[in-house]
C-alpha cells in the first residue's frame, strides 16, 4: 500500500546528516523490499528493477535457492577467518570457480570481500610474478575505487579528485577498435610504454560503466598474443559480465580467449559482499604464504551462497535468458534511433544493455537528456543507471530472470517518456 505521507524528505534529512557526501545517491528512493525484479520504496511505491543492485543480482531479489542456502549456512557458522581456522564452503567454492572459470591448464582461486579488492590482488601477483611495475588498462575502464583500482580506472571526475598521487605506473590505452593487428597495438603500447616494464593488461571484455562498449574476439586475441610474447599477465575484469550477464557464463568464453587471471564480484554472492581472483596456479601460487587473503574474504554465508548461484547457473544456465532479452531489447530499441530520438546508437551484449544519447534541443549534451530521462522513468517506475564518460549512455542491467511481460513494460515505459521529452522540448523550441 502506498504511504499517504511522502516519507522522501525526512529520510534524505537523515541521509545528509549520517552519509559521507561522498557517497553518491543516483536516485533519491529507499527502498524497503524487493522480490525478483520488483523493488518498494518506503513509501509503498513500486518499481521495475533495470538496475540489479548495479548488476549485482544476476538471478534477481530474494532467489529462493540463494536465500535458502544462506538461511542454511547461518544456522551452522556464520563466520570463521581462513587465516586461523579453515571452513568448507570457501574450499568448495574455490574447487567450482576453479574448474569453471575460462583458465588454461591447472587453477587456484583467492576469495575476498569486493571487486576492487579482486582487482588490487590480480595486480599484486601480476607484479610479484613478473617482477615488473607497471599496468596497462583502457580508456573507459572502471575497476573500483580503491587506490590501485582507482588509479586503473580512467575517469577522473569524480572518481580520482582530490585523493593526490595515485598508485602506478599505469598506463591506459585508447579502446582499440576492430582494425588493430598485434603490430599495429603493440606499436601504440610501445609508444607509451616499455613492454619489458609490463606486468599486466587488464580489461573488461564488455565495458559497463564505460558504456557497454565490448571487446571484438580479435582484440582480445591481439592482447592474449602480446602477453604472450612478452611474459605478461593478460587479466578479465568479469567483476559485471561474469556469471551469465554477458550471454554467456564468463564474457571471455565467446571469444575463446584464456586469460592468466579473471577477476569476479557483484552477483557471485547473491547479493553478499564476495569477490574473487581465479588464475592459472603457477601466477596464484608465485608468492609466500600470508601474502594474500583478508579477514572476511570467503566468509562462509557469501560462499553458500555462491555455491548456490553456481548450482543455478549451471542447472538453469540463466545466461540463455541473457540473449533471449538481448535479443527482445535489439527489436524494441533498434527502431528509436532516428534523426528525432537523439539516440545515436544502442550497444547491446547478452543483459547489458546501453542507448548512447546525443544532445537535442535545451539539453546541451547526451548527458543531459540521460539525467532527465532517469528522473522521467523513475516517476514512472523504472529504475535505470547512467554510463560512458560524459554520462551520454543509459544503462539497463536487468536481472536475467525477469519475465517477458515485466521486461516489454519497463522497456515501454521508458520509450514513453522518453517520446514526452522529446514532444516537450519541441513545443519549447516552436515557442
Amino acid at each position: 500500500m502506498t504511504s499517504t505521507v511522502d516519507q522522501r524528505p525526512q529520510w534524505l534529512r537523515q541521509k545528509e546528516k549520517a552519509v559521507a557526501r561522498g557517497v553518491a545517491l543516483r536516485d533519491e528512493i529507499c527502498i524497503a523490499r524487493a522480490e525478483g525484479s520488483l523493488l518498494w520504496d518506503i513509501d509503498g511505491r513500486e518499481y521495475i528493477d533495470f538496475a540489479s543492485g548495479m548488476g549485482v543480482l544476476n538471478l534477481g531479489h530474494g532467489h529462493p535457492r540463494v536465500q535458502d542456502a544462506m538461511a542454511a549456512q547461518m544456522q551452522k557458522l556464520v563466520h570463521s577467518c581462513f587465516h586461523s581456522a579453515a571452513n568448507e564452503p570457501y574450499i568448495a567454492l574455490a574447487e567450482r570457480l576453479n574448474t569453471l572459470a575460462p583458465i588454461a591448464g591447472p587453477a587456484k582461486s583467492l576469495l575476498l570481500s569486493g571487486g576492487a579488492e579482486a582487482n588490487e590482488n590480480a595486480i599484486k601477483l601480476a607484479r610479484a610474478f613478473t617482477g615488473r611495475p607497471a599496468v596497462l588498462a583502457l580508456e573507459g575502464g572502471f575497476h573500483g575505487r580503491t587506490f590501485m583500482a582507482l588509479a586503473m580506472t580512467s575517469k577522473r571526475r569524480p572518481h580520482k579528485e582530490g585523493f593526490g598521487d595515485l598508485p602506478g605506473p599505469v598506463y591506459h590505452l585508447s579502446f582499440p577498435d576492430n582494425a588493430q593487428t598485434l603490430a599495429s597495438l603493440q606499436a601504440e603500447i610501445e609508444r607509451r610504454v616499455p613492454l619489458n616494464d609490463l606486468a599486466a593488461v587488464i580489461v573488461e571484455p564488455v565495458q559497463g560503466e564505460g558504456g557497454i562498449r565490448a571487446l571484438s574476439e580479435k582484440t582480445l586475441r591481439v592482447f592474449r598474443a602480446l602477453c604472450d610474447r612478452h611474459g605478461i599477465v593478460f587479466i578479465a575484469d568479469e567483476i559485471q559480465t561474469g556469471l551469465g550477464r554477458s550471454g554467456d557464463l564468463f564474457a571471455m568464453q565467446a571469444s575463446g580467449v584464456c586469460p592468466d587471471l579473471i577477476t569476479l564480484g557483484k552477483s557471485l554472492g547473491g547479493g553478499l559482499p564476495l569477490a574473487a581472483v581465479v588464475g592459472r596456479a603457477p601466477v596464484m601460487d608465485c608468492v609466500a604464504e600470508g601474502a594474500l587473503g583478508n579477514t572476511f574474504g570467503g566468509n562462509p554465508v557469501a560462499c553458500a551462497a555462491a555455491l548456490s548461484v553456481l548450482d543455478e547457473m549451471e542447472d538453469r544456465q540463466p545466461w540463455l535468458q541473457a540473449r533471449a532479452i538481448g535479443e527482445h531489447c535489439r527489436e524494441v530499441l533498434l527502431p528509436w534511433c532516428h534523426s528525432d530520438s537523439a539516440i545515436t546508437s544502442v550497444r547491446i551484449r547478452g543483459a547489458m544493455i546501453g542507448l548512447v544519447f546525443e544532445s537535442a534541443g535545451h539539453f546541451k549534451s547526451g548527458g543531459e537528456l540521460v539525467a532527465a530521462l532517469r528522473r522521467r522513468a523513475r516517476e514512472s517506475g523504472v529504475l535505470t543507471l547512467v554510463a560512458g564518460e560524459h554520462g551520454e549512455v543509459l544503462r539497463l542491467l536487468p536481472a536475467l530472470t525477469i519475465s517477458e511481460p515485466l521486461l516489454k513494460d519497463g522497456l515501454q515505459r521508458i520509450g514513453d517518456c522518453l517520446q514526452m521529452l522529446l514532444q516537450e522540448e519541441s513545443v519549447v523550441c516552436r515557442a
